[in-house]
Formats: C-alpha cells, structure tokens, sequence
C-alpha cells in the first residue's frame, strides 16, 4: 500500500499532470516529507534544497575563494575547458534554483507543479553532467595535496 505522501500526490499528479512520483521520490527523496499538508510546497522546497547545495559545490569550483584550502585545491583539479562547463551548468541549476525562489513568492500551488516538472525533467540531465566534475575534485584529494606553510603579512 503507498504511504499517505504517495497517496495525495498521485491525487495531484492528476490535478497539475506532475511527473511520475517514482521520479521525483528517486531524485528528490519525496517520500521523506512527514505530512501531506502543502505536499506541493514542499516537493517545491525539496527540489530547492538539492539545488541549492548543488549551487554551494560549483560556485567556489568557477571563483574559490583564495584564503580557503579546500577552495584552491578543487579549482586546481579543474582545468579552464572544465570551469567553462561548469559555469554553464550553474546557470542552469542556478535557473531552476530562482524559478524555486519565484514559485516561493507566489505561493500557487500550479507555479510549484511547474517547478516539479522543470525539474523533474531537466536535474537527471544536469546531475549526470556534473558527475565527472565531481570525480575530477574526488581525485583531487587522493592525489598528494601540497599545503604551503609560508605566512605572510596580513596588513
């Protein structure tokens, strides 16, 4: 028998055409939400938070910040061709993380049931793509990382 979550999203899913729960629930870890109330809303904020960490990975991949070891060593790993690849899959995630923002901000239930189906459709494909960035910064740290001492003067 399917759980209450599954449940009132297939009752959804019939109201907005969402995608199959299946899906989402293998991309988005829907059935982990606790109650059925504002289902929508919050497969909306699901979608948002992998966004949104996936954002907090790639963003210091294309500009580190120069005072953070982990920063420089994953830019390290990555060479300019794969920075340029990995700009234009942060506009898009970025792009679907601002359309979670709208939909946010509109609070109707038809904007988060488009936020759904984007996603559904496009974060297979962008996972996939990121996946070998992901294994060039992995290997990064398997390699020998060198860390210099040198202290210079702050000002």
């Amino acid at each position: 028998m399917a759980n209450p979550i599954e449940q009132h999203y297939k009752e959804l899913q019939k109201k907005h055409q969402l995608p199959d729960f299946a899906l989402v629930d293998k991309e988005f870890e829907i059935s982990t939400i606790e109650k059925p109330d504002f289902l929508l809303r919050n497969v909306r904020r699901k979608i948002a938070e992998r966004l949104d960490h996936i954002t907090q990975l790639i963003d210091p991949l294309i500009q580190p910040d120069a005072g953070t070891f982990v920063h420089l060593t994953e830019y390290r790993a990555l060479s300019e061709s794969d920075r340029r690849g990995l700009v234009k899959h942060f506009q898009d995630v970025q792009s679907l993380a601002l359309a979670c923002i709208d939909a946010e901000l509109s609070a109707d239930d038809a904007q988060d049931a488009l936020i759904i189906a984007r996603a559904a459709k496009e974060w297979p494909v962008l996972r996939e793509a990121l996946r070998p960035h992901v294994k060039k910064i992995a290997a990064a740290w398997t390699n020998t990382v060198e860390h210099k001492h040198d202290v210079e003067y702050f000002g």
